[in-house]
């Protein structure tokens, strides 16, 4: 166990009420960390309030103890706060981001390699496949007793960072974990049912139309799918149901990059994927103020949708 380690979970195991925290558009893995360390932390007697800013996908919403996500500002004060699966501070809300910049006590527990290390402790661990693998370890270390539940959200976790254990990421400390948490009860096929095969009609109207705008750039290997809101209110279609377009288009052959661009009222959201050993798409979002992954990375950006295009197909023109 690192030294960083080792004074996270000294101060897990001496102070007596936390505040969890995660990133806003959160993935699984910022809700399942929060999640997961919570209810660990509340099974040693600890109290716990969790925040997120949102805005949630429905499909996520299986995860054991979800309901217990607060949106709203949280009130009073912690111990201590914890900070899971984000990179930098401003990405847990304004009113968060405030609290927290004036607050003693805040441990930072992530895997992305970009981290700022904005924590009073940081405990950054970037072989790690995602926060929820980081945590179960903490957890181990706590003497948690792992129950299903905490076995389904961190085996959730762990499957949904590593695409199903297809990336780069899904390194033996990953298969590992996850053996574990199913000897814990986790039940792989359940989750993966409510991770991959869970799909809402208006999901597949909207994956129709996505492959109608389905375009392939720089001879072949980069595949890119732009969506409006108009796009998205024709299909009668929410947020939730693009999630898995991205991953979709990086099946073509011949394709080593997929871009996903989804307009938003204020801003666009992009997302990346590449396939294993060939681009680091992290470095991509990062130069457009997002981050993540080698395999696996988002950004947001405020221009019109084609000129976020254009930038984004000139930079992977660069790298390809």
């Amino acid at each position: 166990m690192g030294k960083e380690r080792e004074k996270i979970v000294k101060v897990l195991k001496e102070k007596e009420s936390f505040w969890v925290v995660s990133h806003f558009d959160p993935d699984i893995d910022a809700e399942a960390s929060i999640l997961g360390l919570g209810l660990g932390l509340e099974g040693l007697g600890k109290k716990v309030s969790y925040y997120n800013p949102g805005p949630f996908f429905n499909r996520h919403k299986f995860l054991p103890g979800f309901e217990k996500i607060s949106t709203k500002m949280l009130s009073g004060a912690p111990e201590a706060v914890v900070v899971c699966d984000c990179a930098s501070l401003d990405r847990v809300g304004k009113d968060m981001e405030s609290f927290i910049k004036e607050f003693p006590l805040v441990l930072n527990i992530d895997h992305h390699i970009s981290n700022t290390g904005f924590g009073s402790i940081n405990y950054i661990d970037a072989d790690a496949s995602s926060t929820g693998e980081i945590v179960y370890n903490i957890l181990k270390d706590l003497g948690v007793k792992i129950t299903k539940e905490i076995a389904e959200i961190l085996f959730s976790a762990i499957s949904s960072d590593t695409g199903s254990f297809k990336y780069n990421n899904a390194q033996r400390s990953a298969f590992l974990a996850a053996a574990e948490l199913i000897s814990f009860g986790a039940d792989p096929a359940k989750i993966a049912q409510e991770l991959y095969s869970n799909n809402s009609f208006s999901s597949f109207k909207l994956r129709a139309l996505a492959y109608a705008q389905l375009n392939l750039h720089l001879g072949g290997v980069v595949s890119e799918v732009s969506l409006t809101l108009r796009m998205l209110q024709e299909c009668g279609a929410n947020k939730g149901d693009t999630e898995m377009i991205v991953e979709d288009i990086l099946g073509i052959e011949g394709v080593k990059v997929s871009l996903f661009l989804r307009e938003e009222k204020e801003w666009v959201k992009g997302s990346l994927r590449s396939k294993p050993n060939t681009v680091d798409v992290s470095k991509i979002a990062e130069k457009l103020g997002g981050g993540g992954h080698i395999n696996a990375a988002g950004f947001r950006q405020y221009e019109d949708i084609e000129k976020v295009r254009e930038k984004v197909i000139q930079m992977l023109g660069e790298v390809l």
